[in-house]
């Protein structure tokens, strides 16, 4: 019959599927992955990079493997180069949350040579391409120095080459931060075009809320800065709300916003800034000082 015909037609298929399209490598590990993706050019991108989920349930029970405490990150697998030229084990001092295809990670590299910068997605896709990404960067960088297209300053051992001070690991932060970051170890969180959960019982997975504005506080420095912007009206003046009501914070002035070296690489580096430029929508842009 016509039921019995159309069961075996989908498991045809999804046999079909699954041996051509085989499962991703596990991308919470922080080994750099072996499986090679296509690069393609930009008129071949439909929105992003790659096809997948364009969010993900922060609260859902999807087991992650992530350290008992900050202690058990294996800090030198991030960045090897600069774990042989450091005495000391190089961690980040500044983080990117929901990273995705890390744009903005790869666009400050450069420009801030002497800082380390973690990026942390909870797509495993995701994780994966941009890990991919930042390996070229890197072997791009290299060539670039035996070429002599790229000078190098072989007297400070702290500066990197660009892409060796970055990379991104999967990560739910909405759980797991604190088993990754130390008590003030960051200088700069951003928090770049985030989800909005437009329904209001979904506003609980929005990722500024008052009770994670505690654990920020925590991983950051004192008169470290957080960095939040949004192409969602709504969404931007409900992160700056959160901010200005916790005790921990207190925002920028305007005259201090604009002579920040990385607010305008925050509101127009990520692949969502770019999407949002071509749609000409509005950036609200806010940045807080931990107390």
């Amino acid at each position: 019959n016509f039921c019995a015909f159309h069961s075996q037609n989908t498991m045809k298929r999804k046999n079909e599927d699954s041996s051509s399209n085989p499962s991703t490598t596990d991308t919470s590990s922080n080994e750099p992955p072996t499986k090679k993706f296509k690069f393609l050019s930009k008129d071949k991108y439909t929105r992003f990079p790659i096809r997948t989920r364009a969010h993900a349930n922060p609260l859902s029970d999807e087991a992650t493997q992530y350290p008992e405490s900050p202690l058990g990150v294996d800090w030198n697998s991030m960045y090897p180069t600069l774990a042989s030229k450091l005495s000391e084990t190089p961690r980040a001092s500044i983080l990117d949350v929901g990273c995705a295809y890390a744009g903005l990670l790869c666009s400050l590299s450069p420009l801030h040579p002497d800082k380390i910068m973690l990026g942390m997605e909870i797509r495993p896709r995701v994780v994966e391409y941009s890990q991919h990404r930042i390996q070229e960067l890197r072997e791009q960088s290299e060539q670039d120095v035996k070429n002599g297209a790229l000078m190098v300053d072989h007297s400070d051992s702290t500066l990197a080459l660009p892409g060796h001070n970055i990379w991104v690991i999967r990560c739910n932060v909405m759980k797991n931060l604190v088993n990754f970051i130390q008590k003030a170890q960051l200088e700069r969180i951003f928090f770049c075009y985030p989800d909005p959960h437009w329904k209001k019982k979904k506003h609980r997975r929005r990722i500024i809320s008052e009770t994670l504005l505690s654990e920020y506080a925590y991983c950051l420095k004192k008169g470290g800065l957080i960095y939040a912007v949004s192409d969602v009206k709504e969404l931007g003046d409900w992160m700056r709300d959160k901010l200005e009501k916790h005790p921990s914070f207190e925002a920028l002035s305007s005259e201090e916003m604009d002579r920040d070296p990385y607010a305008q690489y925050v509101k127009d580096s990520s692949e969502d800034a770019v999407r949002s430029q071509k749609q000409k929508r509005d950036k609200h842009l806010c940045i807080f000082r931990r107390l």
